[in-house]
């Protein structure tokens, strides 16, 4: 067995302690929740409005049978092309 007694924190149990003291209170952890909710909703209101969004629709809705994944890698490959070529982003494939 490896039970004894921590000066600092209660018993310990093969190296966790049985005591310990909570970082936030119930109410507090609900307030950063939903701060975190009110955060990500105007960060995703503003995505959706954006225009590399938008790009990125158009630009799926051409490649609507391949999988996610091969669509992330097409548009990666294409936003590299153009960058290579000094072309503007806004051309579709």
């Amino acid at each position: 067995m490896c039970l004894s007694k921590n000066v600092d924190s209660g018993f310990r149990w093969c190296g966790m302690t049985t005591k310990r003291k909570p970082r936030y209170t119930a109410a507090e952890l609900a307030n950063r929740i939903h701060g975190f909710i009110e955060q990500l909703a105007e960060e995703t209101d503003e995505a959706r409005l954006s225009d590399e969004f938008q790009r990125y629709l158009e630009f799926s809705s051409m490649f609507h049978k391949y999988s996610w994944r091969n669509q992330m890698l097409i548009w990666m490959l294409r936003t590299l092309q153009d960058i290579g070529s000094g072309r503007s982003l806004g051309g579709m494939c």
